[in-house]
């Protein structure tokens, strides 16, 4: 469940969030909403401005944190 106080940012320039590093590789966020495993991120939910304000999304056997990608930011927006 989403928190109704939750607001959407959008970003000005959508792009790849580096979530971790292996070695010298570079692994990325995936989009709580369809999954998609390396999505450019076009938004995201959050309870304040800052990203460290972000939402974690249970999604029963895993956890996400609130990113979008550009394929489902226009259709969440939508639903908001």
């Amino acid at each position: 469940m989403i928190e109704k106080s939750a607001r959407l940012y959008k970003l000005k320039e959508p792009r790849q969030w580096i979530a971790a590093y292996a070695g010298t590789q570079e692994l990325y966020f995936p989009c709580f909403a369809c999954q998609a495993p390396e999505p450019e991120i076009a938004g995201f939910l959050a309870k304040g401005p800052e990203y460290k304000d972000i939402l974690v999304i249970d999604k029963g056997d895993r956890k996400y944190l609130a990113l979008i990608c550009t394929k489902c930011i226009e259709s969440y927006v939508d639903e908001r």
